[in-house]
């Protein structure tokens, strides 16, 4: 269990100029657990994508593989209370109702990856008098499963992100208020993303090469990105200089798949 926990705070920290090498291990960002009180600001970090930097927001990992596949993500439902659907499928939102989540950070159920629900209210239904999956089922509402899947990861009330891009929007898991980003449809097939190591040291750890970047297979707008990422070990010789390398077809050192999955939606 220690390390694992290590680990998810080494993967959280690793693009963030570190002070030696092997990288030391710093405190962590987002991390995997139970849903804290104190709002956070997620930061924006840098990155690598075909020679290009991009920008992306480190929302932590929550998120994990399927036990029977971990190159597929858990998934669960989130309900959107929608009054149409608009040309390009989206829901259009009941205005004041908030959705309904049925599991949040720390809960065996938890993942930042959701599969949407649109509920039909009636002409008579107050918004926000269903808060939780209970109440929606004595409801009677017509409940229709989507093909689509949305990145909405639950932070702590009142939390911002870096560039405050966007406001954390009102939810509900269990008749309980929480907060969460938005950020929208995603492909629920995780992408690579290659952190670069010395080696592990002889508690199995990774030792991380201070000043590299991730670097990602892909990036949005290109064809099958998503905003989820497998990690993949990097680890290079003594002679490699940090930064050298800046996109996943140049990588010609040994790479090994971990079984880590970290949200990272690219800006």
């Amino acid at each position: 269990m220690k390390l694992k926990l290590f680990l998810l705070t080494l993967l959280l920290a690793a693009c963030q100029t570190l002070p030696t090498t092997p990288a030391q291990i710093q405190p962590p960002f987002p991390t995997a657990g139970a849903i804290e009180k104190t709002a956070r600001v997620y930061l924006v970090e840098t990155g690598w994508f075909n020679g290009k930097e991009i920008k992306y927001y480190n929302m932590g990992t929550n998120t994990s593989g399927r036990s029977d596949d971990a190159t597929r993500l858990k998934i669960e439902p989130v309900w959107i209370f929608a009054t149409g659907v608009a040309a390009d499928g989206s829901p259009i939102k009941l205005a004041a109702q908030d959705a309904l989540f049925d599991a949040k950070p720390g809960d065996a159920a938890y993942t930042d990856l959701w599969q949407a629900h649109f509920v039909t209210p009636t002409s008579d239904y107050k918004p926000n008098s269903v808060t939780s999956l209970e109440a929606l089922n004595k409801s009677g509402l017509k409940v229709e499963k989507q093909a689509m899947f949305v990145n909405c990861p639950i932070v702590p009330l009142d939390s911002k992100l870096g560039d405050e891009s966007q406001p954390v929007q009102k939810g509900w898991v269990k008749g309980e208020p929480i907060a969460y980003f938005d950020f929208g449809p995603t492909n629920p097939k995780p992408g690579k993303v290659y952190a670069f190591i010395t080696g592990f040291d002889s508690n199995k750890r990774p030792q991380l090469v201070a000043g590299q970047h991730f670097i990602f297979d892909s990036t949005r707008g290109a064809s099958g990105y998503s905003d989820f990422w497998i990690v993949q070990w990097v680890t290079v010789d003594a002679n490699y200089k940090a930064e050298s390398i800046k996109s996943a077809s140049d990588i010609k050192f040994k790479v090994e798949p971990s079984t880590w999955v970290v949200n990272y939606p690219h800006k």
